[in-house]
């Protein structure tokens, strides 16, 4: 089936082997030099006929366990070690279908982002059926958001069920801590909230597109078309605002958004096309293009996927940003060695398993998820902030 996306996008390491394998991940390639980030890419086995790696958007990892949204394909793979299982999902079929049951016997529709709780529960952006969804770690899956028809749904300042809130084509999620779920609404123009209890509530965006509102409380400002989420070790939350090619940031205790990286008065003038640029410098006089997902890893270093770009940028908690993969910014085939050396072609999501400091790349029109070696850190530090207003 066609995957829908917004009309701007494309469908379709310090420890080498050796540290890999101790972590119980299998790759293929040549591992890089000992004193520099090295790329792998994860050995990724089909789950059934037709079940090779296609299109993934969606990644994330926990203590030693990828999980892999093969979006192409209509499942979620768990990989560990050397064995790639179906996780959720069917190969042959699609649509929202077998809540209450197990996973394995459910499907889904180009499933997007995907996120982890403390407890070991999986969350997934069914991005094509419009809502989000829930498996247990006994491999019970459930909607926790959305009707399953897309439309803007109510999300008020004082909650609201989740599961009878419209959403339209959400495409990642988060969770923080507390084990709130954070949705990338994505033509809604905004993101969402829901918690443990079920309540949704809107944490950015109006619902209107556009590229307003910093300084303010998030929820009155203007997004267009978030694509990715995540939250830092201090629960500030990092918005991938794509369509604007910046990076946006929601206070954890203000509820006041920022821009963070990207450069929306440098892009306009460049009729809203993207760029690269800015590398050594404050990533908000830098360009992205149609940036698609965000990180944090515990020593508060936001990675950014620039999709268009071919690109992972990072920002340290200083401000500065940095490209750490595919220097050149040209798309290119399967590689792997020194980071900055590796080709990527147009990567959709980024995620780090805290548990072994590896990043993880859903590297798209590769058909592959790269792992960096040597680059995450841990800790729990903040993210970066906006520079201070002069």
């Amino acid at each position: 089936p066609f995957q829908k996306f917004p009309h701007r996008r494309l469908i379709g390491a310090t420890a080498a082997v050796a540290a890999l394998a101790a972590a119980g991940l299998a790759v293929t390639g040549s591992a890089g030099a000992a004193t520099s980030p090295a790329l792998q890419s994860l050995s990724y086995t089909s789950t059934g006929p037709g079940g090779g790696l296609y299109h993934p958007v969606g990644v994330s990892a926990s203590n030693g366990t990828v999980y892999v949204s093969n979006s192409g394909a209509n499942v979620v793979s768990a990989v560990n070690g050397s064995a790639t299982t179906a996780f959720a999902g069917s190969l042959s079929a699609f649509g929202e279908h077998g809540d209450g049951g197990q996973a394995t016997s459910a499907s889904l529709y180009h499933p997007g982002g995907l996120a982890v709780d403390t407890a070991g529960d999986v969350f997934i952006a069914d991005s094509g059926d419009n809502v989000v969804r829930e498996i247990t770690s006994s491999g019970i899956i459930k909607r926790i958001a959305g009707t399953g028809i897309a439309g803007r749904g109510y999300a008020g300042p004082h909650g609201f069920p989740a599961h009878l809130s419209s959403l339209d084509y959400p495409q990642d999620v988060a969770v923080d801590a507390a084990g709130n779920v954070y949705i990338a609404d994505t033509y809604n123009n905004r993101v969402l909230k829901v918690t443990p209890s079920g309540q949704v509530t809107a944490v950015a965006g109006d619902g209107v597109a556009g590229y307003s509102g910093d300084g303010r409380l998030g929820t009155f400002a203007e997004l267009n078309e978030p694509a990715g989420v995540a939250v830092d070790a201090q629960g500030n939350l990092y918005i991938a605002d794509s369509a604007n090619n910046v990076i946006r940031r929601v206070d954890a205790k203000t509820g006041i958004i920022t821009t963070v990286a990207g450069d929306y008065a440098a892009d306009k003038a460049n009729g809203g096309l993207g760029g690269f640029s800015g590398d050594g410098g404050p990533a908000t006089s830098a360009q992205l293009n149609d940036p698609q997902g965000v990180a944090v890893d515990g020593a508060g270093d936001l990675f950014i996927a620039d999709t268009f770009n071919n690109a992972i940028r990072e920002v340290t908690p200083a401000g500065v940003i940095t490209t750490v993969v595919n220097t050149s910014a040209q798309p290119g085939g399967e590689s792997s060695g020194a980071a900055t050396a590796s080709r990527l072609n147009t990567p959709y999501g980024v995620a780090i398993d805290s548990s072994t400091e590896d990043l993880y790349i859903a590297d798209t029109h590769n058909n592959r998820i790269a792992v960096v070696t040597g680059l995450a850190q841990s800790g729990d530090a903040a993210g970066p902030v906006a520079p201070a207003r002069h």
